[in-house]
């Protein structure tokens, strides 16, 4: 795409990016299934759904690209926790859920696409990837002290944190993401 002509565009007939597309059809896919959920719940997703459409828009058509991908991916991280709320109180049935944490998923992983492309080739972007198949060999909970114990053939009490572990200072944000305070972005 040339910058130029996207530039002469006014900001309404802008391309965006495919994974805005995305958050549109979560957005409706909430509006449609979460009628039964309770209201604060259900509203909190869909301002948190809502919120990750206007911050990506905002990404693809402004300044401040990162800052406003952050807000995206900060807008979408509590909808997952939510929606396993919901499913665990049974106002979501499990198929609901999966959809809804796999859409999840998709707009999450299309956000990290983003952050490595340039803005003005987003709009050539494919559909976010799933994946479900790189995640299907993870197991999803971690195996108890008591299983790791059994398997290596020792006592559960012999599987214990390294002793430093527990007084060791909390390591630093593994993304490497700059501080906000910093005025950055």
């Amino acid at each position: 795409m040339d910058t130029s002509s996207a530039a002469n565009k006014p900001y309404s007939a802008r391309p965006l990016p495919v994974v805005h597309a995305e958050t549109e059809k979560l957005y409706q896919f909430v509006q449609r299934e979460l009628t039964r959920a309770p209201a604060p719940l259900a509203g909190r997703i869909q301002r948190g759904v809502l919120n990750a459409a206007l911050a990506i828009a905002s990404a693809s058509l402004g300044s401040r690209t990162r800052y406003h991908l952050r807000r995206a991916r900060e807008a979408m991280l509590p909808c997952l926790g939510l929606f396993r709320f919901l499913r665990i109180d049974g106002h979501v049935n499990e198929a609901v859920y999966e959809q809804a944490r796999r859409r999840i998923d998709r707009i999450l992983a299309g956000i990290d696409e983003l952050e490595l492309l340039q803005v003005e080739k987003w709009p050539q972007t494919s559909a976010p990837r799933d994946r479900e198949t790189v995640d299907r060999d993870v197991p999803t909970t971690p195996p108890r002290n008591e299983e790791i114990a059994a398997a290596e053939g020792e006592t559960p009490q012999a599987v214990t944190a390294p002793p430093d572990a527990e007084n060791s200072p909390p390591s630093g944000d593994s993304r490497g993401d700059p501080d906000p305070s910093d005025g950055t972005s």
